[in-house]
């Protein structure tokens, strides 16, 4: 749009913006507001998905094994006109067993929704075994045209044993890890230099500072850590160790060679059942 408004007047652009919006929500069934900030990429969602289709709990959730949850599938009309929803079927992984109702099919007996309109659906499911469980809902409709279309809503989530797993901090690092890290164990996790590293341990020494000891060479990193969490047991190793503040949660070396004083100021700064967290 901009482009056309730099070759053409801008009145000639807005009428071309308007006809476009009212003959695509003549075909399609849905509003067509008069803004100019509308986006061609919203009206064309509402094209491919009349039916907006959600299920809670939202992918990327974590549920614990053997746990009962609920699932909530809600469907929304989002056209101007009147929709016909013949049935809505759900498709579980081997993680995930249905236990009420027993069958994963809805026969909705043509429900009917008026634009704007939500119907609500809920059923109990139960994790049954550790993985990524795949939870998919499909419903049938007839648009506004009088044709048939499916719409389908995929939904992931992290069957977990919480027993024994720590928090990383972070929602989509525990998804991956199945709960978390697990606890009485080493587990080196390796990436690139980026924010979303630093954002993980932060989020990790942030959960109990007081219980965790951190252990770097970055100086700029431990101080900014120290002040987040004046708590937090800090090992530094660094010819620049004396940049760091001291207080009683901290421990120095100046060598980055010298394993063995290093392995002793671990020591002295952890307690039992404290977590340590290396960043090198």
């Amino acid at each position: 749009m901009e482009l056309l408004k730099k070759i053409f007047s801008p009145e000639l652009v807005n009428a071309l913006v308007e006809s476009i919006g009212l003959e695509l929500s003549k075909s399609f069934g849905f509003q067509f507001q008069r803004d100019v900030n509308w986006k061609l990429s919203e009206y064309v969602s509402y094209a491919r998905q009349p039916l907006q289709l959600r299920l809670e709990p939202e992918s990327g959730n974590t549920l614990a094994v053997g746990s009962v949850t609920e699932l909530k599938i809600t469907l929304v009309n989002r056209t101007v006109g009147e929709m016909l929803v013949k049935n809505c079927d759900l498709q579980l992984s081997p993680e995930i067993s249905l236990l009420e109702p027993s069958k994963p099919s809805y026969d909705l007996e043509g429900l009917k929704l008026q634009p704007g309109e939500a119907h609500v659906m809920k059923t109990q499911i139960r994790a049954a075994q550790i993985g990524q469980a795949r939870v998919s809902a499909r419903a049938t409709i007839v648009d506004l045209r009088g044709r048939p279309k499916m719409v389908e809503a995929p939904c992931v989530l992290s069957i977990v044993e919480r027993e024994g797993r720590l928090s990383t901090g972070s929602s989509v690092a525990d998804g991956l890890l199945l709960g978390g890290l697990p606890r009485r164990s080493a587990v080196l996790l390796t990436s690139a230099a980026c924010d979303e590293k630093d954002d993980l341990v932060q989020g990790f020494c942030g959960i109990a500072p007081g219980a965790t000891v951190y252990v770097s060479s970055d100086m700029e990193r431990s101080i900014q850590l120290q002040k987040l969490y004046p708590e937090l047991s800090i090992v530094v190793s660094s010819p620049q160790a004396d940049l760091l503040p001291a207080t009683k949660f901290t421990q120095v070396s100046r060598s980055l060679r010298d394993i063995s004083e290093i392995a002793d100021l671990l020591t002295h700064a952890s307690r039992p059942s404290m977590t340590t967290a290396l960043e090198f």
